[in-house]
Formats: structure tokens, C-alpha cells, sequence
């Protein structure tokens, strides 16, 4: 005892209308028709105000990728950049989580170090969390493929398994940060909810190209920083060069306001090194110097 038609336009199908009848009654003759008729009515209307969301989401959108291209044009460094990437994410795929995570080549591991979304104390526990290479786990694979790969909470290995859970998602897509061959880390987007085989089609591409983005700006900001340490220390010993000092010295000049206030400067020399230059030759007198800041750095010369 029940009249049901489809709320349905050409654009999409929306759901069901229908007039429910108790046992032994029965609608009009013409109740399909009516029903049918008052359901294209509401199809036409839910088309116009999911156009408007849509619209919406879609100036959302373009503001949220000009203000990353603003923010990234202007960045100087690190910490900027990933920054700008993890609060503008959300916005741009309409994920519930966003981090961006840096590749750290010397310890081999992938650390969180910008997240957006979600409760504060699970974006606390974002900035903690680590990936480290597996038998189980292809963390490299994850860091060189330039399509991404989707993460699911029941399918994956137990470092990604234990991270999802830690942070209360379902499902992840991961795009890594490339500069050429070379991995720099990778941007995520999370939801709290199994949705990757229902994405817009556009959330991927639009995830790839902020994290294409991101690539190029790190890549930028780590060779900007490279060149200003270089400028800055010497190539042998990687102490800080007579440009350095002489600025830091005139820094601390400045903030001498009295004679409670005191600067001193410390002269150290190497005696007898032109000997060891003629004597073991240029290897091992190339060598000295920064054996010599290494114990300067540590403390560990008796002066």
C-alpha cells in the first residue's frame, strides 16, 4: 500500500517520494501521476540549489588555490610553505584531515610537520607521528610514485594502520612531494568515512596539484637555504666565514648598554700546521680543520 517515484532529473537522481497507505486503503487513480509530477517539481529544485552549493564550493575553491599561490610566491621558508599547504587543503579536495609530512633522509623516516582539521588534540598527535620503513610497508613506493596511492584503514600494513586509527580517519590519499626524482615528503587528505571510490573526479587532480605546488616552492626554499649557508660558512670546516662574524660581532656590539655589559672576542690558532702540511701532504692538512671544528662545536678543546 504505497506510491513510490523517483526524485530524478537529467543531471542526477536525488532520491524517493512516497505516499504510504494504511492496510486496506488505497491513493487516487491518479496518485503516481501527481506524485510523479510534485517529485520533478522538488528534482528541479534540489538541481538549482545544488548548482548554487556547488557554485559556492567552487569560488571556495578558486579563493583557496589563489591564496596557496599567494602564500607560496611569498614564502621564504619551510615551515611557511608546509603551512600554507596543510590550511588551504581542506578547502581546496574538501577533506576532513590535511597534513603534509617532510622525508628525512638521514634518519629514513617521514614526519608530520603541518596539519589542518579534525580536534585539536588529534592534530597534536599528527605533529608526533612518524613513518618509518617496513617489511610490511613500501614506505619508499609511497614517496616516488607521482599518481599517489589511496589508504584504507582494514587494508593497510600496521605503521599506516596504527596512524589512520591514531587519527580517527577511514580513508587517505597520499601524493608525494617531488622535485624531479628526488622525494621531498608527501601531502595527504584524510576523511572520517571509507569515501575514495565515490570522490569527485576532481579531488585528485586538484590534490596532485597542490602537492606539485608545494614540491616546487620546498624545493626553492631548501636551495635558497642552501646558498645562504654557503655564502655564510666556510666550505672546509662549515664555521661561520668573516661575513658572518663580522655581522654577528656588530649585532653584539649594539647591545652593549653599559659597563655591566661586556663583549670579548677569543683568537685560536693552530700551531705548527704548515708542518703538517709538508709532512703528511695536502690530504691530511685538509683534514685538520674540520676535525678541529667538530671539537670546537662539542666543547671538547682544553683552552
Amino acid at each position: 500500500n504505497a506510491v513510490v517515484v523517483d526524485v530524478a532529473s537529467g543531471r542526477r537522481h536525488h532520491g524517493y517520494l512516497a505516499a504510504l497507505y494504511r492496510d486496506g486503503h488505497q491513493g487516487m487513480v491518479a496518485e503516481r501521476s501527481l506524485l510523479s509530477a510534485y517529485a520533478g517539481y522538488a528534482a528541479a529544485t534540489l538541481d538549482l540549489l545544488t548548482a548554487l552549493e556547488d557554485s559556492r564550493r567552487g569560488e571556495s575553491r578558486a579563493r583557496a588555490l589563489l591564496d596557496l599561490a599567494h602564500r607560496l610566491a611569498e614564502a621564504s621558508g619551510t615551515e611557511v610553505i608546509v603551512d600554507a599547504v596543510a590550511s588551504v587543503l581542506p578547502r581546496i579536495v574538501g577533506c576532513t584531515t590535511a597534513a603534509v609530512m617532510l622525508w628525512e633522509p638521514v634518519a629514513a623516516e617521514l614526519r608530520v610537520v603541518a596539519a589542518e582539521g579534525g580536534p585539536e588534540a588529534e592534530r597534536r598527535a599528527m605533529l608526533t607521528a612518524r613513518l618509518l620503513p617496513d617489511d610490511s610497508f613500501d614506505l619508499l613506493g609511497l614517496l616516488t610514485r607521482p599518481e599517489g596511492a589511496p589508504l584504507r584503514l582494514p587494508d593497510s600494513p600496521a605503521p599506516l594502520r596504527g596512524l589512520l586509527e591514531e587519527l580517527g580517519l577511514r580513508s587517505a590519499f597520499a601524493v608525494p612531494l617531488l622535485a624531479g626524482d628526488t622525494p621531498l615528503g608527501a601531502v595527504v587528505a584524510g576523511w572520517d568515512d571509507d569515501r575514495l571510490d565515490d570522490l569527485d573526479p576532481q579531488v585528485l587532480p586538484r590534490l596532485r596539484g597542490v602537492a606539485d605546488q608545494a614540491a616546487t616552492a620546498l624545493w626553492k626554499a631548501q636551495l635558497h637555504s642552501t646558498v645562504l649557508h654557503q655564502s655564510l660558512h666556510d666550505a672546509l670546516t662549515d664555521l661561520p666565514n668573516r661575513v658572518l662574524f663580522t655581522d654577528r660581532l656588530e649585532q653584539s656590539l649594539r647591545v652593549v648598554t653599559g659597563e655591566a655589559d661586556a663583549v670579548a672576542v677569543l683568537f685560536c690558532d693552530l700551531d705548527r700546521f704548515k708542518n703538517v702540511n709538508d709532512v703528511l701532504g695536502h690530504f691530511f692538512s685538509d683534514e685538520l680543520p674540520p676535525q678541529m671544528s667538530v671539537r670546537l662545536r662539542h666543547g671538547a678543546l682544553r683552552l
